[in-house]
C-alpha cells in the first residue's frame, strides 16, 4: 500500500481573492509575447538538453530483461514528501556513481534561483473574435447552443476591460493573423525540440474546423468526456454548496446532468498577478456545456455571456495543470507505480512468477520516478515554472493529491465502473473512457491467462522431470 501521510497541517482561512488585473495591451498582431527572442535561460537550457539527448532509439520488448535479485530489505530511496519515498536504484538502467553525481549536480543547477530565476511574462489574452460552429463530435440537435453563443461569442475584450464589437472583416483579419502566429509557434517548437514534437492524438482542427477549434464548446466537451479529463466526469450535484466561502459553488444550472469539478485547486495560492485555478463545468444529458462555475470570479457563467470564453479558459487551464500534477504525476507515478515497483522488488525474489509477470509494467519505473522527484516535485523545478502556483501552493497541491490517492486509487476497478458514481457507462451514451476501459480489461485478462497457462505447463514439465529422475 502507499506509505502513510504525515499529519495534515491545520487549514488556514483563505484570504479574499484579489481583483482581476487590467488586461495588458495587445500588440498589433493580437499577442503581447513573441516567444522566439524572449525565451528565458531555463527554457533554452531544456531545449538544448532535448537536442543533445535526441537519438533514433525506439525501445521495444527486447530491452526488458529478467528481474535482478535485489536482496532482502528495503531499496535505497530518497524522500519526495514527508511519508513518501522513491527508490533510487533501478535494475533496468546502468547508472554508475559518476553519472549519478553528475545528475545531482545538474538538478541543483537547473533549480538554482541564482542561475535561473523564476521569471513570469505579462501576456496579452483575447477571446476568439468570431463565433465558432459546433463540431461534428456533438449531436445534430446541438444547434440551439450554437445559436446562443456556444462557439465562443463575437464579443472581444478591449484594453480598458470594456466589451467591443468587431466587424466580420476585422474578425477574419485577426483570425488569419492568429493562424500565422500559431504556425510560427508550432514551427518554433519543432525546431527547438529537434523534431521530437509528438503528433497530436486528436486533430481538433480537422474534426471541428474553424481557426480556433480548441476554444469551442465542442472541444471543451471533448476534453471532458473524450480527452484529458475523460476519467473525471461525475453526476452533477443537485444543489449549490450550503456553506459559503471563496471556494464554494454558489449556483448550479438547471438540467445539469454531469459535471467535471476542478474546484480542488481553488485554495491553492498562486504567484502575483496570476488568477487562481478552479472551475466546475456543468453539462446536460447529451454532454453539452450548460455553464461554468468560475471560482476566481465567484460566479456562474453561461454560453453567450461576455465572460464565457474567459471561464472556459480558466477551466481548461485548471484541467491541464490539475490532471498533470494530481492524476498523472502524483497518483499514477508517485503513488501507484511507485508502490507497485517497490513492493515487487523488495518483497519478491527475482524468480518469483508474479515479479516476472509485473516486470514489463514496471520497466524503468524507478528511474522515471527518481527523475520526477528531482525535476518536477521541487521548488523552481520544471513543473513549478510551468504552472502559476507559488511555493506554498505547489506543496499544498501535492498534499491534496496524495490524500486523494489514498481515498480511491483503483480507477479501473469493477466497483467504480458498476457504481452510481461516476456515470462512465450511461446507456447508449457510453463515454470513450468507459469503452476503452472494457477493451483494456479484456487485453489484460488475456495476457494474464496466457501467462498462467504457460506457468502451469512449466511447473507440470518440471514435476514430470523430477518424477522420472526419482
Amino acid at each position: 500500500p502507499p506509505p502513510p501521510l504525515s499529519p495534515p497541517e491545520p487549514q488556514q482561512p483563505l484570504p479574499p481573492f484579489p481583483p482581476l488585473p487590467p488586461p495588458s495591451p495587445l500588440s498589433p498582431r493580437g499577442c503581447a509575447y513573441d516567444p522566439t527572442p524572449q525565451l528565458e535561460s531555463h527554457t533554452r537550457l531544456y531545449f538544448t538538453l532535448i537536442q543533445m539527448l535526441a537519438d533514433s532509439v525506439v525501445p521495444n520488448s527486447l530491452y526488458i530483461h529478467p528481474p535482478v535479485e535485489t536482496g532482502a530489505g528495503p531499496l535505497p530511496s530518497l524522500e519526495v514528501f514527508p511519508g513518501l519515498r522513491v527508490p533510487t536504484y533501478d535494475e533496468d538502467e546502468s547508472l554508475d556513481v559518476a553519472s549519478s553525481l553528475a545528475n545531482q549536480a545538474f538538478d541543483g543547477y537547473v533549480q538554482s534561483s541564482l542561475f535561473h530565476p523564476l521569471q513570469d511574462s505579462q501576456l496579452g489574452w483575447r477571446p476568439p473574435a468570431a463565433p465558432r460552429p459546433l463540431g461534428p463530435w456533438w449531436p445534430a440537435d446541438a444547434a440551439e447552443l450554437s445559436a446562443s453563443g456556444g462557439g465562443g461569442g463575437g464579443v472581444g475584450r478591449g484594453v480598458n476591460g470594456t466589451e467591443t464589437e468587431m466587424s466580420a472583416a476585422a474578425a477574419d483579419a485577426i483570425d488569419a493573423e492568429d493562424r500565422s502566429i500559431d504556425a510560427d509557434v508550432s514551427a518554433l517548437m519543432r525546431r527547438l525540440s529537434n523534431g521530437m514534437l509528438p503528433t497530436p492524438l486528436y486533430d481538433y482542427e480537422k474534426v471541428m474546423g474553424g481557426p480556433h477549434p480548441l476554444l469551442t464548446d465542442a472541444a471543451l466537451a471533448h476534453m471532458a468526456f473524450g480527452g484529458i479529463g475523460a476519467h473525471l466526469p461525475r453526476r452533477a450535484r443537485a444543489v449549490a454548496d450550503s456553506v459559503a466561502g471563496p471556494c464554494a459553488v454558489g449556483k448550479v444550472p438547471r438540467r445539469a446532468a454531469f459535471e467535471l469539478d476542478m474546484g480542488w485547486m481553488c485554495p491553492l495560492t498562486v504567484r502575483p498577478s496570476f488568477e487562481r485555478y478552479g472551475a466546475v463545468v456543468f453539462f446536460d444529458a447529451v454532454q453539452r456545456p450548460l455553464a461554468i462555475w468560475w471560482h476566481h470570479g465567484r460566479q456562474l457563467v453561461r454560453p453567450g455571456e461576455p465572460l464565457w470564453a474567459h471561464a472556459k479558459w480558466a477551466w481548461r487551464s485548471s484541467l491541464m495543470s490539475g490532471v498533470t500534477l494530481k492524476d498523472h504525476l502524483t497518483v499514477v507515478h508517485l503513488v501507484l507505480g511507485n508502490a507497485l515497483v517497490t513492493a515487487a522488488r523488495e518483497q519478491l525474489s527475482a524468480a518469483h512468477p508474479l515479479r516476472r509477470l509485473l516486470k514489463p509494467f514496471t520497466y524503468r519505473t524507478v528511474a522515471v520516478n527518481r527523475g520526477a522527484r528531482n525535476l518536477l516535485c521541487q521548488e523552481l523545478s520544471l513543473l513549478h515554472r510551468t504552472v502559476a502556483l507559488d511555493a506554498a501552493g505547489l506543496h499544498a497541491a501535492f498534499n491534496a493529491s496524495i490524500a486523494a490517492a489514498h481515498e480511491k486509487v483503483d480507477l479501473l476497478s469493477e466497483t467504480l465502473i458498476d457504481a452510481d458514481e461516476p456515470p462512465l457507462d450511461a446507456g447508449s451514451a457510453r463515454t470513450p473512457f468507459a469503452a476503452d476501459h472494457l477493451a483494456f480489461r479484456a487485453v489484460v485478462h488475456r495476457f494474464v491467462q496466457v501467462f498462467q497457462r504457460r506457468l502451469l505447463m512449466m511447473i507440470s514439465m518440471m514435476m514430470t522431470t523430477i518424477s522420472v529422475e526419482f
